[in-house]
């Protein structure tokens, strides 16, 4: 689904300023939303009790493409600018051990490593030519951690409270600025806007449902899988056959997908035997959906 979202976003590159393409994702992303609450008549979905946490995060998904765009300002390639997105997952890994205190086995830390190999090894990232054009793509890389971080810790909230929280929190980011930008798309573009929005309304419902299944160091690793996606697409739109380079790299992503899959299944297991050899009518242990919650209280490894 990212790999998608940025296969539609590049149709609008060069036309529009990344300002208005991010204020119609999260236009359509908050429409797209509230429609599907009305449908669901669900309680509103702005309640929270965790409204700061939410603020936050909703910055931090503005940031992520807005430090894109000032880097390329700078003189940096769109390249060189989503290089800070490649090592999100290792950023991720440092904030769960360090935050929220979520331990995690070797084997995430391996994955991760072996992810950001494979990354070079199939997109070959742009070297920065001086230390200080390399801190704008870092910090959109820290950013996209701290989301996914504060998307964790806010699991007990309702995932259409998560989602609107960052779609009014972005749209609201970017309004001042929006006139100063705009260029009135045409019908083909419009289109493109109200797909790039919907497809973003679902990559992130899913990354939510992810990180509520699964301690942050488990879903951080996987995050490589869009890179594969994303080189598997590029080579389809242009007809292209992967070098042999491109294809250690999906090979090395390819085995980190089925290793995470199966110490996952391994470690649900015994979760499950217990789920289903329990009598009939016992009570079950349900988690608190309200009040304050540790950041990560999974003990499991």
């Amino acid at each position: 689904m990212w790999a998608l979202l940025e296969l539609i976003a590049s149709r609008l590159q060069g036309g529009y300023d990344v300002l208005q393409i991010e204020g119609c994702r999260f236009a359509v992303q908050l429409a797209s939303m509230l429609a599907v609450q009305r449908w669901r008549r669900d309680a509103p979905p702005w309640r929270t009790g965790r409204p700061l946490a939410q603020g936050v995060r909703a910055l931090l998904m503005l940031a992520i493409p807005l430090s894109f765009g000032v880097a390329v300002l700078q003189g940096a390639s769109p390249h060189l600018a989503m290089t800070g997105l490649w090592v999100a997952p290792v950023f991720a890994l440092l904030l769960a051990r360090g935050w929220l205190r979520s331990k995690a086995p070797l084997l995430p830390w391996i994955a991760a490593a072996a992810g950001l190999c494979a990354t070079v090894a199939m997109l070959e990232p742009a070297r920065p030519p001086t230390l200080q054009a390399s801190v704008v793509p870092l910090l959109m890389g820290l950013a996209f951690a701290g989301y996914l971080a504060l998307t964790r810790s806010l699991r007990h909230e309702p995932a259409m409270t998560n989602l609107f929280w960052v779609g009014l929190g972005g749209l609201v980011g970017v309004l001042p600025f929006l006139p100063g930008v705009w260029v009135t798309p045409t019908l083909h573009d419009a289109l493109v806007f109200a797909a790039l929005g919907v497809v973003g309304f679902a990559a992130l419902w899913l990354l939510e449902q992810a990180l509520r299944r699964a301690p942050l160091p488990w879903i951080a690793p996987a995050l490589y899988v869009h890179v594969a996606c994303l080189t598997m697409v590029s080579l389809a739109v242009r007809g292209h056959l992967p070098s042999l380079r491109i294809a250690l790299g999906l090979l090395m992503v390819g085995g980190i997908a089925l290793a995470l899959w199966r110490a996952a299944v391994a470690r649900d297991l015994p979760a499950q035997q217990a789920s289903t050899s329990a009598p009939i009518g016992a009570p079950m242990r349900l988690e608190s959906a309200t009040g304050p919650v540790p950041l990560d209280d999974e003990t499991r490894p």
